[in-house]
């Protein structure tokens, strides 16, 4: 659904008029440089499911990893590995430049996974 925000990379069309409408919307609210990230990371993001994710936490349980153990998280993007870990939770490391990374979304996953959960790091 978020690729219909942006017009077509190759056609430079968006989906219908419906579309393009949101679209100019959301381009007329970012700056020029948050612009050119969500249009690229949009068309470069993919979401893991959950099974996914619970396979993996498994995974590093049973390899031993510390369920509290400190985890480099470059790019959180939705926070889904971060929310889906099994409590008690990892302290994640996550990481303050990330330029593959829309700027607001860096911003919200330091506010939803503050509190000790969640550290920045340069």
């Amino acid at each position: 659904m978020a690729l219909s925000l942006f017009p077509d990379p190759v056609t430079g069309r968006y989906k219908d008029e419906t579309w393009r409408t949101l679209g100019e919307e959301l381009q007329s609210l970012l700056s020029p440089e948050e612009y050119d990230s969500a249009t690229r990371t949009t068309f470069t993001a993919f979401y893991t499911s959950p099974l996914v994710i619970r396979s993996m936490h498994e995974a590093l349980e049973r390899l031993g990893v510390p369920r509290q153990a400190t985890v480099l998280e470059p790019g959180c993007g939705t926070g889904n590995f971060i929310a889906q870990a099994p409590a008690p939770g990892p302290k994640v490391a996550v990481g303050t430049y990330t330029p593959h990374i829309p700027h607001p979304y860096r911003v919200l996953s330091r506010l939803i996974f503050s509190g000790g959960i969640l550290e920045a790091m340069a």
